[in-house]
C-alpha cells in the first residue's frame, strides 16, 4: 500500500481538566485524549481524506491500548504502532487559565517509548513511496530513535514532500522532574477557526512555539465554550504567535 502521508514521532495521552481557572491540585475531573505532534498530524491528514500512517511506539499498558484504538478510530493506519514492554505510555497534563495561560506538564520518564523506534522495524519502501514523510527534531533527541530517523531519510532520499518539524520546546530542569510550559497566544483571527468542532473535544494546546510564528494545519478539536479560553485551529494554515513566559518542559 502507498500512503499519502506517513509521520514518525511522538504519541501520548493528553489529560485535560474539565474545570477551568483552577490549578491541577484543585481539578476533580479530566478528559482523556490522543496527543503527540506526529500522531496529531496523521489524524489531521486522515480527516482530510488522506491515506495515512504513523510510526510510533507506546507503553504496553492500558493507556497504550487506548492510543492504538484511538489511532484506528480516527482513520489512521496503525500497522507501524507497537508497544515497548518496560516503559510507560507518556501522559501530558495541562491547566486552563483563560484567556491565554495554559501550563503544560509532560511526563515522558524514564524514557518515552516513541524514542525507542528502531531502524530494523521501519518499512523503508513505504517511507520512500509516501506522498509526504513528516518527522520532528524531537525524534533526534535520543537513540535508537535518532538512528531510525536517519535510516528513514536515507530510504527517502530527497523526494518531495519531506518535512522536518522543529517540535521545539526550550528544555529546563532535569530528567525525572517534569517542568511546566506556560505560553501565551492569541485566539485565531479566522471566524471559521473558532467555529471548528470535531468528535474529540478538548482545549487545543497548539500555540506553543516560544516567540516564533506557527503555521497550524491540524483541525484541532475544541470545546464550544471557546470564549472561556479554549482554543481551536482551523484546517487552513493559520499563523499564530506565542510568547513563552517559562521554559518548556524537558522532553
Amino acid at each position: 500500500m502507498t500512503f499519502d502521508v506517513i509521520t514518525i514521532g511522538r504519541v501520548g495521552v493528553d489529560l485535560y481538566p474539565l474545570q477551568i481557572g483552577v490549578g491541577l491540585e484543585d481539578v476533580t475531573t479530566f478528559g482523556k485524549f490522543l496527543g503527540g505532534s506526529a500522531t496529531n498530524v496523521a489524524v489531521a491528514a486522515a480527516r482530510h481524506g488522506r491515506r495515512t500512517a504513523v510510526i510510533t511506539r507506546t507503553g504496553d499498558d492500558p493507556f497504550g491500548r487506548f492510543l492504538r484504538r484511538e489511532v484506528r478510530r480516527l482513520g489512521v493506519d496503525d500497522r507501524y504502532v507497537s508497544a515497548v514492554a518496560d516503559l510507560p505510555t507518556p501522559v501530558t497534563f495541562c491547566e486552563i487559565f483563560p484567556p491565554d495561560d495554559f501550563p503544560l506538564y509532560f511526563y515522558r520518564f524514564p524514557k518515552a517509548p516513541d524514542l525507542v523506534i528502531n531502524s530494523d522495524e521501519l518499512d523503508r519502501d513505504a517511507i520512500r513511496d509516501a506522498g509526504v514523510f513528516w518527522a520532528t527534531v524531537t525524534g533526534l533527541s535520543q537513540e535508537p530513535s535518532r538512528a531510525a530517523h536517519h535510516t528513514a531519510w536515507a530510504a527517502r532520499g530527497r523526494r518531495p514532500i519531506t518535512v522536518l518539524d522543529l517540535d521545539y520546546g526550550r528544555c529546563s530542569g532535569s530528567p525525572g522532574r517534569p517542568r511546566a510550559s506556560r505560553c501565551s497566544a492569541p485566539s485565531p483571527t479566522s471566524p471559521s477557526a473558532s467555529a471548528t468542532s470535531t468528535s474529540t473535544r478538548r482545549p487545543s494546546m497548539n500555540a506553543s512555539r516560544c516567540g516564533r510564528p506557527r503555521r497550524c494545519w491540524m483541525p484541532a478539536s475544541s470545546s464550544p465554550s471557546s470564549s472561556r479560553g479554549r482554543r481551536a485551529c482551523s484546517g487552513a494554515p493559520v499563523t499564530r504567535w506565542s510568547r513563552c513566559r517559562r521554559p518548556r518542559s524537558t522532553w
